[in-house]
């Protein structure tokens, strides 16, 4: 990965906003992670949330079980589905309720976390790989795609990318053959993560 060359973009001392859905070649060499890491180095007042955010959900050795319910599905009212309502019960006999769920339909999280008395964020997902210039937001489809003028909801996504950074493993459930959202976070920061097709 010739990273070197963003040197001067991401190193000269200004705010800079990396949104991409471009696939990853893996596996990420050290050199690879610990420049990523490095870049991924948010402002104080975003650790100071997550911090927050870990103190009242009582996030301490947690596991993430990440959901990615698909583009669309993400912002219909859709029921847990049964490969994870089924796969739950494995996973709470591991972790207790020690988990923290991460999906991109806000409902879905909420009834999981409903259901089995689990832990999430208010954090609204919004797909921070689709450019917004390429959709119409009146499209009721769409609600939920990152908006370039709508930090405060990229940051929200962040967050939960941040609480995956800290967590000791993710399940990952999803409708495609993969989730890079979390894959990514497991390839950088060296976390076990189980990739689970719904």
């Amino acid at each position: 990965m010739p990273y070197q060359n963003f040197e001067s973009i991401f190193n000269d001392g200004n705010e800079n906003y990396i949104i991409t859905n471009h696939v990853i070649d893996y596996p990420l060499s050290d050199d690879e992670k610990n420049y990523m890491k490095n870049l991924l180095d948010f402002k104080q007042e975003v650790k100071d949330e997550v911090n927050n955010i870990k103190k009242n959900l009582e996030l301490i050795n947690y596991c993430v079980v990440h959901i990615r319910s698909g583009d669309i599905e993400c912002n219909n009212d859709i029921g847990i589905p049964n490969k994870v309502d089924n796969m739950l019960n494995n996973i709470i006999n591991e972790w207790g309720n020690n988990i923290l769920i991460i999906s991109d339909s806000y409902n879905l999280k909420r009834k999981i976390t409903n259901k089995y008395n689990l832990k999430c964020t208010e954090c609204v997902p919004i797909h921070l790989g689709i450019v917004s210039n390429y959709f119409n937001y009146t499209d009721p489809n769409y609600k939920n795609v990152a908006k370039i003028s709508e930090p405060n909801d990229v940051k929200a996504t962040l967050i939960e990318f941040i609480l995956m950074t800290e967590a000791k493993r993710i399940y990952c459930f999803s409708v495609y053959h993969n989730s890079g959202f979390s894959r990514v976070v497991s390839e950088i920061y060296d976390i076990p993560r189980d990739q689970i097709q719904i």
